[in-house]
């Protein structure tokens, strides 16, 4: 959070998790989170905004291993899967390589390029279409089989 509001015009909502209990003390104040940029600012959201209306408004995702990426995926907006933040590769990662950063340095690579270019025009070849198509297929409309059996199958052969 205070690197990604380091970057000047990011305006960034972090919705917390629905089962943490402790994670409100563990972020920084909104108001004070040190070397911010002035143009940057973070607001915290809780269960009672609804994340697919947040999906909707938003241009850029980045998730920790949580599926509530698969929303923003099926409109076809960027998702930054952090990989480097946890010890393995997500189906995510796995399926859709582009959105696997394994480094901070990646992450900063990434948020400059959609700073530079605007998202809407980066997303456009963000993805290889062909493994966005496939990944929404097999993981989130369950075309050959259910997706919960696809996901199934994916932990068994990690």
């Amino acid at each position: 959070i205070r690197m990604l509001t380091r970057f000047p015009g990011i305006y960034l909502v972090v919705k917390l998790h629905p089962r943490e209990t402790n994670f409100e003390s563990k972020l920084p104040p909104a108001g004070e989170i040190e070397e911010r940029d002035p143009t940057s600012w973070v607001t915290y959201v809780g269960n009672d905004i609804y994340s697919p209306q947040l999906m909707k408004w938003g241009e850029i995702f980045i998730s920790i291993a949580t599926g509530a990426v698969f929303h923003p995926l099926k409109l076809r907006k960027p998702v930054l899967e952090l990989s480097y933040a946890i010890g393995f590769l997500t189906v995510l990662a796995r399926y859709l390589p582009c959105a696997d950063v394994r480094s901070r340095d990646r992450l900063i690579e990434l948020i400059w390029k959609f700073k530079e270019i605007s998202v809407s025009e980066y997303s456009a070849y963000y993805y290889d279409q062909d493994e966005l198509d496939k990944f929404i297929s097999a993981f989130i409309e369950g075309e050959n089989q259910s997706a919960l059996d696809t996901y199934v199958n994916f932990l068994r052969n990690v």
